[in-house]
């Protein structure tokens, strides 16, 4: 390792150091920023972005797993874009929150992968000294801000009709992460045609990371003050997931690897995923325009 591959590392320390004293809205900021254009870069070019880190042959199954990965990182990224003016606390610490959740489990996964996968294709260096490393920075920034939090919120909960929808996307999204990250090899296994490596198993527990993230977002959801942040989160996992039944449509059509189960377990699930979302969004589009005509 050479003093100019351990330059990035070097930039962010000093970026780190220089954005972290300015406060949880500079912090925010930045997150959203550099977080938005990575989820991109791994929706649109997972290859690229992949083979920095990556030593051996990257298959079209791995640039599944890092787009899946892009998509669900995009979903917390777009919901603190939109909501980054609201005047709900609450919103702002849930963020954070999600983040450290996310992210310590991102990096748990990561470590563990990178001293565990021995063989081609695995994690090289630059993804301890790069990858990993900038992982612990967010993970270090988002829990001294979360912490250093004093207004918390949490309204009391209205037990509206899109509460129940945000419950049992709570509910949907935990069981997925949790089936993604202990038994990544036995969800997908039936789904491929061929075996699974243990750096496909590694992106799988990626994806459970972010996924549980989420699951705070939606969880912490039924305590936002103000209807309009909860159907943005609602809204968003409409778009996203219809992005994702998108993606994964195309995988199963023009992609060899996919068997037919593919659709049953992959497809079908995000699709109900997606219209708990839809119902609970059109309920309370519904209402809002019967209010306004009354």
């Amino acid at each position: 390792m050479d003093v100019y591959e351990l330059l990035p590392s070097i930039v962010m320390t000093v970026l780190f150091l220089c954005i972290l004293p300015f406060g949880q809205k500079v912090w925010i900021s930045a997150d959203l920023t550099i977080t938005s254009a990575w989820g991109l870069m791994c929706i649109t070019f997972p290859q690229f972005v992949m083979q920095y880190q990556v030593d051996g042959e990257i298959d079209m199954q791995h640039e599944y797993f890092y787009r899946l990965f892009g998509f669900v990182l995009l979903v917390t990224s777009l919901f603190g874009v939109l909501t980054q003016n609201s005047d709900d606390p609450t919103v702002k610490i849930t963020f954070l929150w999600s983040r450290v959740i996310a992210t310590s489990v991102y990096i748990l996964n990561r470590v563990y992968s990178i001293y565990n996968i021995t063989k081609d294709p695995q994690w090289n260096d630059r993804s301890l000294y790069f990858g990993t490393y900038g992982d612990v920075l967010w993970f270090l920034g988002s829990l001294y801000h979360s912490l250093r939090c004093q207004d918390w919120g949490y309204a009391n909960e209205a037990h509206l009709r899109i509460d129940l929808h945000l419950r049992m996307d709570t509910l949907l999204t935990f069981f997925m992460a949790l089936m993604y990250f202990v038994f990544p090899g036995h969800v997908f296994k039936i789904q491929v045609d061929g075996k699974l490596g243990k750096l496909h198993l590694s992106l799988i527990r990626n994806v459970a990371a972010f996924l549980f993230g989420t699951c705070i977002i939606s969880a912490s959801a039924t305590r936002f003050s103000s209807q309009d942040d909860k159907m943005t989160f609602l809204a968003l996992r409409i778009l996203v997931n219809s992005c994702i039944i998108t993606f994964q449509l195309i995988a199963q059509f023009f992609q060899s690897p996919w068997s037919i189960y593919h659709v049953y377990f992959s497809i079908v699930t995000t699709a109900v995923w997606t219209l708990n979302a839809g119902l609970g969004y059109m309920h309370e589009v519904k209402k809002l325009n019967k209010d306004k005509v009354e």
